[in-house]
């Protein structure tokens, strides 16, 4: 998908963007309430990705006034995001699009009327690329040593930054 397609297709509404992540499998747009086990609302208001809610009743002890709510974005790679999500999916795309800060700052204009910030774009990328050498860490972990008996391994120099 390209940035266009992106625009035109998830971010041009906050409920088609909040279906679209779900249906990526970003985040569980359907779970059941913790104390009766029953499916919570979904609220596509509240928080970056939304929150669920259960409005029955319930003995549970952290429950006040009988409402459990969960932000949708509990345990996801969205947690403690600031931004709205449109926003976030469009520094994702610049970022693997390889754009340059100032890029993203311009392509941050027609989502939200305002500048992104050259902090936010640089906290953002800093996370990606993180995130990033995290997961290849892990990769070569589980992967075990490359190579073995009879296989010639060439190693060049590369550099991450």
């Amino acid at each position: 998908m390209n940035i266009c397609k992106l625009y035109v297709e998830v971010l041009r509404d906050r409920k088609v963007c909040l279906d679209w992540c779900a249906d990526q499998g970003l985040f569980k747009k359907e779970i059941n309430c913790k104390a009766c086990r029953l499916p919570m609302n979904y609220d596509y208001e509240s928080g970056v990705l939304g929150r669920h809610r259960c409005q029955r009743i319930s003995k549970h002890r952290r429950v006040k006034k009988g409402v459990i709510e969960v932000y949708a974005s509990e345990n996801t790679f969205f947690y403690n995001a600031r931004l709205p999500i449109e926003q976030i999916l469009l520094i994702i795309m610049c970022w693997a699009d390889m754009f340059s800060y100032e890029q993203t700052m311009k392509h941050g204009t027609f989502l939200s009327g305002g500048k992104l910030s050259s902090e936010t774009v640089s906290d953002w990328f800093s996370y990606f690329r993180d995130l990033t050498m995290i997961f290849l860490d892990e990769l070569y972990v589980n992967s075990g040593k490359i190579g073995g008996p009879g296989i010639i391994v060439e190693i060049d120099e590369t550099k991450i930054g």
